[in-house]
């Protein structure tokens, strides 16, 4: 329930990582029954590529949206659409971008987004919502670029002071995003068969060196903006015309070689595929805004490792905020 998320609330953001997940019709039931409460709301339909508002509700009249305000067209005033509904408004998406992440390069998106981790309260109201279960077992991202896992680890005093009945581990990964994932895949299969919370962190201890994320980005501008380099040493890599080859270990973003060119620096991530990973595996390849790449280097990874079960997913958006657009990589485990 949005009404306990906390007090004073003024965004929500619904998304996901698919299409056709009824993204657009959860907004705007949710917008319709916030405007019941007597609350101004605004509905941003942020899909610049493939508007479901305007084919849905047959808008045929050319109407000025949210690529024309960011690109600095339009004034916000003149974007911001009244409805027939009491108290709701829209932000349409506005005529189609070719290419949606040039829409960040513009002047009002010079200043790069913040990004926080969940606090002392969200974790609280987490761990208490649990239901009936023997054991809690918090699986937190890297605890060296993010205050997540000590966060996680004040919740978990915090209610064992208030006689919390349930037991909380909590669980630096360190590591984020899909490596994160694979961990918590595991996770997830062990609890399925049965083991408890310290065979399970025992197990997780045993196999997080063999998580193998490797990776190349059009530019480290973004992770030099947001002070996310890690162990990057390159960081001239930009001015020089070389891409590093990126790797998360030990809870940081590391470098472990140049190429010359985003196309050289792909290829070397699949060639660390090629050498290392355990074949069969499950394996994700992962992009911020290269889909076709992406696609690209999945059947390249089926050509050298046939039975390899192989996911295509983007980078998050707080990731994609230090990456921008043209992140590339791959994780999976490692031989």
């Amino acid at each position: 329930n949005i009404q306990f998320s906390g007090i004073d609330i003024k965004t929500i953001v619904l998304t996901s990582c698919y299409p056709n997940e009824g993204k657009s019709d959860v907004t705007f039931q949710l917008a319709l029954e916030i405007g019941k409460m007597g609350k101004k709301v605004l509905v941003v339909d942020a899909d610049i590529r493939k508007s479901a508002y305007v084919s849905r509700y047959q808008i045929k009249e050319r109407i000025s949206g949210l690529s024309q305000y960011l690109t600095g067209q339009k004034q916000v005033g003149e974007v911001i659409y009244s409805t027939n509904v009491e108290n709701l408004d829209i932000l349409f998406a506005g005529p189609y971008a070719p290419n949606p992440a040039e829409l960040f390069t513009g002047k009002l998106m010079k200043a790069l987004p913040t990004t926080a981790h969940p606090n002392l309260e969200q974790y609280m109201q987490a761990f208490a919502s649990v239901g009936e279960c023997d054991e809690i077992l918090c699986i937190s991202l890297t605890s060296k670029m993010s205050g997540a896992y000590s966060t996680a680890c004040a919740a978990r005093q915090l209610m064992m002071d208030q006689n919390f009945p349930i037991p909380i581990t909590i669980y630096d990964t360190l590591e984020i995003s899909f490596g994160m994932g694979i961990l918590v895949k595991e996770a997830c299969r062990m609890a399925r068969e049965g083991k408890n919370v310290q065979q399970i962190v025992a197990e997780l201890e045993r196999i997080r060196q063999k998580v193998g994320v490797y990776f190349v980005m059009e530019t480290l501008e973004y992770a030099k903006k947001g002070g996310r380099v890690g162990a990057i040493r390159v960081l001239a890599a930009d001015l020089l015309g070389v891409k590093p080859i990126l790797m998360f270990r030990d809870g940081l973003v590391r470098d472990i070689g140049i190429v010359r060119g985003y196309r050289n620096g792909l290829e070397r991530v699949i060639s660390l595929y090629e050498t290392k990973a355990k074949f069969g595996g499950e394996v994700f390849v992962f992009h911020a805004d290269r889909p076709e790449l992406a696609q690209e280097v999945k059947e390249r990874l089926f050509r050298i490792d046939p039975l390899a079960r192989i996911q295509i997913g983007w980078v998050g958006s707080v990731i994609g905020v230090y990456t921008g657009a043209g992140a590339l990589g791959i994780a999976f485990m490692e031989a």
